[in-house]
């Protein structure tokens, strides 16, 4: 086994160098190497293999996405923008990032779920809470904006539990509807877990 004795003996001269493509939580995509004096380097605008260029976009996403009739998802941008909230008639907001503080408590009514986006994360246990809120905002004829940090994963998840639950949506059916709303919705691999449990839970729910 010379690859294993290699590895074994320590030798460096038979193994090549790799770069390793990385997309982190919030959809960002960059390449990471390792350079002669042994440090990792992180090159975030680098050559795909097809010859294009990967390039974070750090833009600000200020825009509030509908829904249906009074729900909004959006980033933590978006939940920092007073010309675009008033235009929504947003009176509630669910904040469901880390470290995002409320940009206008004295103007909306808020509910924050401090959730962290991991797949380990729990985030079935929150659902009943979050969709009661939604819920009642928009029985009181409010309009609710659900938001995260990027917008991206934890704020699309609480929405397709809110779909779901409330409206009994299966899981595809609800995220082809938010995926109509906000293009770049991806929750990570332990939410789309739990939110298809859901599904099957309220389905049983009202079958049984």
């Amino acid at each position: 086994m010379p690859f294993l004795s290699d590895i074994q003996a320590g030798s460096q001269l038979k193994l090549r160098p790799t770069t390793t493509r990385v997309t982190n939580s919030l959809g960002q995509t960059y390449h990471e190497c390792k350079s002669d004096d042994g440090i990792f380097e992180i090159r975030d605008r680098t050559n795909d293999s097809n010859g294009t260029f990967m390039v974070i976009d750090n833009s600000p996403d200020e825009k509030l996405h509908h829904v249906i009739d009074g729900l909004y998802i959006g980033s933590q941008d978006a939940a920092s923008n007073l010309p675009c909230l008033n235009e929504c008639k947003i009176t509630h907001i669910l904040n469901v990032a880390t470290g995002i503080q409320n940009a206008f408590p004295q103007q909306y009514n808020y509910l924050n779920i401090e959730l962290l986006d991991v797949p380990e994360t729990n985030i079935s246990k929150v659902f009943t809470q979050s969709n009661q809120f939604i819920e009642q905002a928009l029985a009181d004829n409010g309009c609710v904006l659900v938001h995260c940090n990027a917008g991206i994963s934890r704020s699309s998840s609480i929405v397709l539990a809110y779909l779901i639950g409330i409206h009994r949506m299966q899981y595809e059916e609800a995220y082809q509807l938010l995926k109509k709303a906000r293009v770049n919705i991806r929750p990570n691999d332990g939410f789309v877990r739990q939110l298809n449990e859901y599904a099957a839970e309220i389905e049983q729910r009202y079958h049984s």
